[in-house]
Order: C-alpha cells, then sequence, then structure tokens
C-alpha cells in the first residue's frame, strides 16, 4: 500500500523489516518474495540496475530450496509470471523486442480471471511493441486490453 501511494521511504522500510523477519524466520521462500517487492519498487523507480541485482538476489535464494516444500499460496509464482517480470526488466532496460518476447509469452498463461494483470501486463506489451517501432501492434494491443482496466 506505501509504494502504491507514493510513500516510497515507508515502503523500502516495511520491505526490509518483512525481510529481515523472513530471514529470522528462516523462511527462504517469504525472503525471496521480499527481495521481489523490493525489485519491483526498484523497476517502479526507474533504478534498472537495482532491480536486476535484487531479482539476482532472490534467483540466488530459490535457487537453495526444493520447491516441493513451497507453501500453497506460491500457486501465482509460475513459469508466466516469470516470464512477465522478466519482460518488465528487458522494456525498462530499453529492449523492447526481448520485452516483447517476454510479455507475449507470460501473458498467454495469464488466466482471464486475472483482470487487472492482464490490463497492466498488456499496456506494458502495447509500449513494448512501441518501443521497437511497431506503432500497429502496439495500438491494437493497447485496444485489446483497454476493456479489462477495472
Amino acid at each position: 500500500m506505501c509504494q502504491d501511494s507514493r510513500q516510497h521511504a515507508a515502503a523500502l522500510a516495511w520491505y526490509d523489516r518483512s525481510h529481515a523477519w523472513a530471514v529470522e524466520a528462516g523462511d527462504a521462500c517469504l525472503a525471496s518474495t521480499t527481495l521481489n517487492m523490493r525489485a519491483h519498487q526498484a523497476w517502479s523507480l526507474g533504478d534498472a540496475q537495482r532491480c536486476i541485482r535484487l531479482a539476482e538476489a532472490e534467483d540466488l535464494i530459490r535457487a537453495a530450496e526444493h520447491p516441493e516444500n513451497e507453501p500453497p499460496w506460491m500457486y501465482f509464482y509460475d513459469e508466466g509470471w516469470f516470464l512477465m517480470q522478466r519482460g518488465m526488466a528487458e522494456l525498462e532496460l530499453g529492449d523492447g523486442r526481448r520485452a516483447t518476447d517476454y510479455l507475449e509469452r507470460g501473458l498467454s498463461t495469464l488466466p482471464d480471471r486475472y483482470r487487472r494483470d492482464r490490463a497492466w501486463f498488456g499496456a506494458c506489451l502495447a509500449r513494448a511493441q512501441a518501443l521497437q517501432g511497431d506503432a500497429e501492434a502496439a495500438v491494437a494491443t493497447a485496444l485489446n486490453v483497454a476493456p479489462e482496466t477495472p
């Protein structure tokens, strides 16, 4: 909520606190999730390099875990979700071609009932298409996701 209301310092403080609690509790999955949220915040503030470093740290933590031990709420973080996150990173790094590829692949796995996510990542896909100079595809994508906006 702090991040969505542009209280970035407060958001970072809560992410840091939740990360410390996760580490203290020995919950590597939750620690990884907090790093993911910090990476998302770095991305939203335009700090691409910090975003990449945090995402790489998250990957290292996840690599140490066994997927069969993941809690049931991890259902949301599937291959498609990670493809879309990679697409967002590529978009922020200015690579429209790679961003388009990752976002299209990720969106193809996203259930229709995730209207908000489909609208958000669809708008990002339109931006990636425009970045690579494909205005026609960008307009078509934007018009396609516009009805999905809440």
